[in-house]
């Protein structure tokens, strides 16, 4: 249980995705996509992050095989959700987020979904709409970011 700090994935894209409890089928399946789907590309570090004890992370890691991403407990603080704005106060949760981080720690994109039933797991932004250029569209999506790599732990 030793603190997590985005330095620690200097010169990597950072993914973080955040979800409500390791224990519901959608934060499980999300957290089964990623291992799969995302763990596999070179350069690229995937962090999961919620507010569960360490212990049920690891549990659910060992029952699942999820090897290839790092689950993380944002548990005793919440700092993470509170400097990303990811928490969900009434609930002490995560909101379910993906977070791109590029090689400098400069948050790229950002995600998030305060429906505990949906999950963003796409990891390649979406096409910008026709009405909305994507510039401003990402900016408006970084403006909840912190612009700087983190200590969240």
């Amino acid at each position: 249980m030793q603190p997590v700090a985005l330095h620690d994935y200097a010169g990597k894209v950072v993914i973080i995705t955040s979800f409500p409890s390791v224990d519901t089928r959608v934060c499980a399946a999300q957290t089964r996509a990623f291992n799969q789907r995302a763990a596999g590309i070179p350069g690229v570090q995937v962090l999961t992050v919620s507010a569960d004890l360490p212990f049920a992370l690891e549990r659910f890691c060992a029952a699942e095989g999820i090897e290839r991403v790092r689950t993380l407990s944002d548990h005793r603080s919440t700092d993470y959700a509170l400097k990303y704005g990811m928490l969900i106060e009434e609930l002490r949760l995560l909101a379910r987020a993906t977070v791109i981080v590029d090689q400098a720690g400069v948050v790229r994109t950002s995600r998030s979904c305060r429906s505990s039933d949906r999950s963003p797991t796409t990891i390649a932004p979406s096409p910008p709409r026709r009405h909305l250029p994507q510039r401003r569209r990402l900016a408006k999506r970084d403006d909840c970011a912190p612009q700087r790599a983190l200590n969240f732990w």
